[in-house]
């Protein structure tokens, strides 16, 4: 019988393939207002802890090192002004609907093994797309 491969590995299995993905599809340049770096990761602006938001496109930034270190650090204002970018991109009351899920965070029934399969499937699919019907 075949091991069953943990939630917290098919999670990092999706998180990479969400990387892969937003990156072939948007481009690799940070998100931050004025920077002309290349970005390196993708950010949870709202926790990564909070499941319901994890996948969320308008949850996640593609950020360059400095950036990112400067916001986990909690240095130069950082965090707020992820929070000025996503309001003006997604809108304020997108905004207002993620800091409202984060602000009473708890756990989220529609976190399971089945949900995180099919944004595997999803993400599959897209970075198909995106690549021009190839896959590697």
């Amino acid at each position: 019988m075949k091991k069953q491969i943990k939630l917290s590995k098919l999670t990092e299995k999706a998180e990479d393939l969400q990387r892969e993905v937003i990156f072939a599809e948007e481009g690799r340049s940070c998100e931050y207002p004025g920077c002309r770096e290349e970005a390196y990761c993708l950010d949870h602006v709202f926790s990564r802890q909070n499941k319901e938001l994890f996948f969320d496109r308008a949850n996640l930034m593609r950020v360059c090192r400095g950036h990112h270190h400067n916001k986990t650090h909690q240095f130069n204002g950082v965090l707020l002004k992820a929070y000025d970018y996503l309001k003006e991109k997604y809108g304020k009351k997108k905004f207002d609907q993620m800091w409202n899920i984060d602000k009473n965070r708890a756990g989220w029934d529609g976190w399971n093994r089945n949900y995180v399969e099919e944004k595997i499937q999803e993400l599959k699919t897209r970075l198909e797309l995106a690549n021009g019907g190839y896959t590697k």
